[in-house]
């Protein structure tokens, strides 16, 4: 189990740091986006980066509210894995900040308003969270919609308000319910839906006696050819050190962010040395693996197997270290490869004394 968990730490954090810049970031949005005295909502909070979501949790989540007689929090939940709903009451008319705080990010406050409820209903307004999906981000997406008066305000249904949802665009995205109610007294509802695939999707809203409205919401899609990544942990030995390393593999795009397999895929691992001071025959391998052969299983995006340099190399020659180039590839991908270093310290120092036994190097 520990082994599991150290291997899943080391393949969530070998994606890119391109891919995930200035990830130190609290997002959010609050659902419906203007809150009515005497209503709940709801804050969604979330990692953000570049203006994207990205698939990370925000853990041990703290918020308060500068002023509980205006904004009360009554509970904080996860709504899945990426996303946190911090609940909330508007109890009268007025402005507060939520203070947000968590371990690995910045504190920031959130300023809300809450306005009074004294207005007739005249149009919905929509809104999608998030409204671009990265192309390793979450596979749910939230819709808000809410009563809005002509002037724009939020306002209470004065009876039971049905909201009917559709979309053309059914092999993109799977709606959970193609109708909501916003129950009298209320002004906003909430529905989800499912990612399926990567495009442009437009989420279309409608009631009765109020102009249809529409939103799009966009699913960026993997940069082709995707490729095999390799990387090993540790990437520097000693000479006789007999200790296992890691290797692991990573289906990424072009872009080298990781993509879900859609089908297994079987990828060859082999390694290479230049020097020709070393037995090259297929008896002698420098580099032993546990395995030759991994497979990178469909909705997956990543494999792993351990491997160790032959604990003798010193003994075949007389350099101070070698580097190895180990490889991995499979078929329609473009292979890729990393080096490691085996250093060879010897006693008594200058080319001729023996080689001693050392450790992994990191």
């Amino acid at each position: 189990m520990k082994l599991a968990i150290l291997l899943l730490i080391l393949a969530v954090g070998m994606i890119p740091i391109s891919s995930y810049a200035d990830s130190g970031e609290i997002g959010y949005k609050l659902l419906p986006e203007k809150l009515l005295e005497y209503t709940d909502g709801t804050l969604q909070v979330f990692v953000e980066a570049d203006g994207l979501m990205i698939p990370l949790g925000i853990v041990g989540l703290k918020a308060t509210s500068t002023d509980s007689e205006i904004i009360k929090i009554i509970g904080i939940e996860p709504a899945n894995e990426y996303i946190t709903n911090i609940k909330i009451q508007a109890l009268k008319p007025g402005e507060a900040n939520i203070a947000l705080a968590a371990t690995g990010f910045f504190s920031q406050e959130i300023p809300i308003k809450v306005y009074d409820n004294n207005n007739f209903p005249t149009q919905i307004q929509m809104k999608i969270t998030p409204n671009v999906f990265p192309v390793d981000g979450p596979k749910y997406g939230y819709i808000g919609v809410e009563l809005l008066t002509t002037g724009g305000l939020p306002t209470k249904a004065e009876s039971d308000t049905i909201i009917k949802f559709s979309t053309p665009n059914n092999d993109i995205i799977e709606l959970e319910k193609d109708q909501v109610l916003i129950k009298k007294g209320e002004y906003f509802a909430l529905n989800e839906f499912k990612v399926l695939s990567s495009g442009d999707a437009i989420i279309f809203a409608e009631t009765e006696g109020m102009k249809k409205i529409s939103m799009f919401t966009k699913i960026q899609k993997a940069a082709e050819p995707y490729k095999i990544q390799v990387y090993t942990f540790p990437s520097k030995f000693t000479s006789y050190s007999g200790a296992s390393a890691y290797l692991i593999i990573q289906l990424q795009d072009n872009d080298g962010i990781p993509v879900i397999a859609e089908k297994d895929i079987h990828v060859s691992l082999t390694s290479t040395n230049p020097s020709t001071q070393v037995n090259t025959s297929n008896d002698f391998e420098e580099v032993l693996f546990q395995t030759k052969e991994l497979i990178i299983e469909g909705g997956s995006y990543w494999a792993y197997t351990s491997f160790n340099p032959r604990p003798d190399l010193g003994g075949f020659t007389e350099s101070d270290f070698q580097i190895y180039t180990i490889s991995a590839s499979a078929d329609d991908y473009i292979s890729s490869s990393t080096p490691i270093t085996v250093i060879h310290e010897r006693i008594g120092g200058g080319d001729t004394g023996q080689v001693k036994g050392g450790i992994l190097l990191g």
